[in-house]
């Protein structure tokens, strides 16, 4: 779709590189009039497109996701358009992938929280309004401001916690993402997700660090392949630009296991080399989640809580490597009590990186574009990465 632009002038000028006026003297439709003319014939055709596939995207609304359309195409962006997602407790981590799904343009997110506005919330959840907030609910506090980002998206919230929740509560849902519970509580959500056919998330922070869980069930994805071809150069390397080969798209499948297989998970008798390459922090965020099963919290800073922690320590060691002492010290002591400390605590830096990565892996999820994680991701910011690794 495009406009061709002349300059009134003699038959035959070229003026400033264009091409010749056909009509010299005649006044003719400024740029701004036909790029405009070409965004509105975009979208009407884009409208169609999706009427055609017997989706509900409209016309004002391909406008608005033109972007993203050109992006991942109309059927991606047509199953985000259909996707109902429930983010449960509105920590600073769920506000960023809240900011980031509404945008995208789901069909609708709920807000499922029991837990009140306290001051420390006010310092990484931006959607909170600090003048009223403390002391409200905290996803009754966040609906307003969440669905000004866009009006096409319904989102609501529900004041509830997730723990007196049903299991055949979460099959109404595409996609569950819940954030703030221990991993028993994890355990029981992502085992009835799998029985309403719905996909699941655990994700949290503590403090520097931060990791999510994906099951996605049986994930069929498109992936697209770039045509084999390098880039012509030379003499006629335009014309050969255009005659390139338009990438492929091939249908592909990944198998997710759920979380409680994934816990279950060993490196017993696995080589050191390959012990060297697992995240740390893989291992530090399943001994807090010990330590929450047992003592119903974080760790503190007290003795009491530290030989705890310490103990907690061999014996997850044990479990995954089959030994308190493995070949490679996978959870150096001096690392467990830095996250320790931190446990508990979000800094909104660290909720931006994990929040914009698992956004965008719920997107995907949905959208049935691209590959998602596979099937659990650890951040780490101390050393600046972010590591993804396959628990199954």
């Amino acid at each position: 779709d495009s406009c061709t632009f002349w300059l009134a002038g003699a038959p035959g000028e070229v003026v400033a590189g264009r091409k010749p006026s056909p009509h010299p003297g005649r006044r003719l439709p400024s740029r701004a009039f036909c790029l405009a003319y070409s965004t509105r014939r975009r979208a009407r055709m884009l409208a169609a497109m999706a009427d055609k596939r017997q989706n509900t995207i409209t016309e004002e609304e391909a406008k608005l996701y033109d972007r993203q359309i050109r992006l991942w195409g109309i059927e991606a962006q047509s199953r985000m358009r259909n996707a109902s997602i429930l983010l449960v407790n509105m920590g600073a981590l769920n506000t960023e992938v809240c900011k980031n799904i509404v945008l995208a343009g789901v069909r609708a997110v709920t807000l499922l929280d029991s837990n009140v506005v306290r001051e420390h919330d006010l310092g990484a959840q931006f959607f909170l309004d600090p003048s009223a907030a403390v002391g409200t609910n905290r996803a009754e506090s966040a609906v307003a401001r969440a669905q000004q980002l866009n009006p096409n998206v319904e989102v609501r919230a529900e004041v509830a916690d997730v723990a007196t929740k049903a299991a055949e509560y979460f099959a109404a849902f595409d996609v569950v993402l819940v954030t703030g519970v221990c991993r028993s509580e994890a355990m029981r959500v992502n085992e009835a997700c799998r029985a309403g056919n719905t996909k699941f998330y655990w994700a949290d922070l503590m403090g520097f660090f931060g990791f999510f869980f994906a099951d996605l069930l049986e994930h069929e994805f498109s992936h697209e392949l770039p045509p084999a071809n390098t880039l012509p150069t030379g003499a006629g390397a335009d014309e050969r630009e255009a005659e390139r080969p338009a990438p492929t798209t091939e249908r592909r499948q990944l198998s997710f296991v759920p979380l409680r297989t994934a816990y279950a998970k060993s490196w017993s008798g696995a080589k050191p080399r390959a012990l060297k390459r697992l995240p740390r922090t893989m291992f530090g965020v399943r001994v807090l989640h010990e330590f929450r099963e047992v003592h119903g919290r974080f760790p503190g800073a007290g003795a009491e809580d530290a030989a705890s922690l310490a103990a907690l320590r061999e014996s997850v060691l044990v479990q995954t490597c089959g030994t308190r002492t493995p070949a490679v010290d996978v959870l150096p002591a001096a690392f467990l009590d830095q996250l320790a400390t931190h446990a508990g605590t979000e800094l909104a830096p660290v909720a931006a990186i994990v929040g914009g990565v698992l956004a965008q892996d719920v997107l995907k999820a949905v959208s049935l574009k691209d590959a998602p994680v596979h099937n659990s991701f650890f951040w780490d910011a101390w050393e600046g990465s972010g590591v993804v690794e396959a628990l199954v």
